[in-house]
């Protein structure tokens, strides 16, 4: 199961009594990451930063439940896609661990009089690899978890236009589709036969990003393009420089992304992405002399980007000095924060 001890730091700062409710070797893998956790503080405050996360995922978007209150109009990704991010419906994803808690907790529930129930996540139906098999990952999850699973897990899959920024995040119409679906799986378990007095919603159209904005497209002739819809993919560098700038349009298109073999084993030391692009893709720089990958875009959340996009390479993240907090305490950005750097 996943666990990071220093994001961990960050999550109790405000609650550090919750430290004492963690396992033994959570609190070890804290007490051994303090000095990681105080350097980062103190170098915040050596340059004068006060960390102040302003996506989506700050905490001012959330209410009193723990639900976002901010408006999520539709799709943000690149063709609906974050393809950094597959999703695998394979059974060797599931650890032992995790169904050993999850037993565990239920029965801490039932003890309380209380039920628990498993349900899948919603999962972008463009982001499956359906060779796997969605049966046998419920069967497997039923033969092994002593609890209920809730509803169909077909179900689950959900076309690309009911979500946000993820493989598995909701815009607000996708809210009220998968909370109304949810309510009618648990009146199904308890053989509630009542109306569920929630309207349909319409499924959201795709967003068009383009809102006639240009940039600096010096570097135009560099690349080879190719021409999807409304958009612009870069597929190839056919000439080098050692500051390059991607485009912003090509064929009055917007450039949106580059193909992540591009500038990989390439001499490129420098590069600027503008705010056309929305996917930076795992390893786009593997082997390459890049050492300035430079971001001029006030939005980091509007930038899908993996955990991998620096793999390969010794480069570093570049931004502006009002923009640095906001990059390393993203969302998308915060796993990069220790090679995220203010433009000098």
């Amino acid at each position: 199961m996943y666990y990071n001890s220093l994001e961990t730091h960050k999550a109790l700062e405000q609650n550090k009594n919750m430290f004492f409710k963690l396992d033994y070797h959570m609190k070890q893998s804290m007490i051994a990451s303090i000095p990681s956790f105080n350097g980062e503080k103190i170098s915040y405050i050596s340059k004068g930063i006060i960390p102040t996360p302003k996506d989506i995922y700050a905490a001012s978007s959330f209410n009193e439940y723990g639900d976002i209150k901010v408006n999520r109009e539709g799709n943000i990704m690149l063709d609906g896609v974050d393809n950094n991010n597959p999703i695998s419906i394979d059974t060797s994803i599931i650890e032992t661990t995790f169904i050993d808690k999850m037993n565990e907790f239920s029965n801490a529930v039932k003890e309380k009089g209380a039920t628990m129930y498993y349900r899948f996540s919603p999962m972008n139906e463009a982001a499956i690899n359906y060779q796997d098999d969605l049966t046998t990952f419920y069967n497997y999850l039923h033969n092994k978890l002593n609890f209920e699973i809730l509803g169909n897990p077909y179900n689950a899959v959900k076309e690309k236009e009911w979500f946000y920024d993820t493989n598995y995040h909701l815009n607000s119409s996708g809210v009220i589709m998968w909370s109304k679906g949810l309510i009618n799986d648990i009146k199904m378990s308890l053989d509630i036969t009542s109306p569920t007095d929630i309207p349909d919603v319409d499924k959201p159209p795709l967003i068009n990003p383009d809102t006639g904005k240009d940039g600096d497209n010096t570097y135009l002739e560099y690349f080879e393009y190719s021409e999807k819809d409304d958009e612009v993919i870069i597929t190839k560098l056919i000439k080098e420089d050692e500051k390059i700038t991607i485009p912003y349009r090509y064929n009055n298109k917007v450039i949106a992304a580059f193909n992540p073999d591009v500038f990989q084993n390439k001499n490129v030391k420098e590069i600027t992405i503008q705010d056309n692009i929305r996917l930076l893709y795992d390893n786009s720089f593997s082997g390459s002399s890049l050492t300035h990958l430079i971001i001029k875009n006030d939005k980091p959340n509007s930038i899908g980007v993996g955990d991998h996009l620096l793999d390969g390479s010794s480069a570093s993240i570049y931004v502006s000095k009002d923009n640095l907090s906001a990059y390393q305490t993203s969302y998308n950005w915060a796993k990069y924060s220790a090679s995220i750097k203010e433009i000098s």
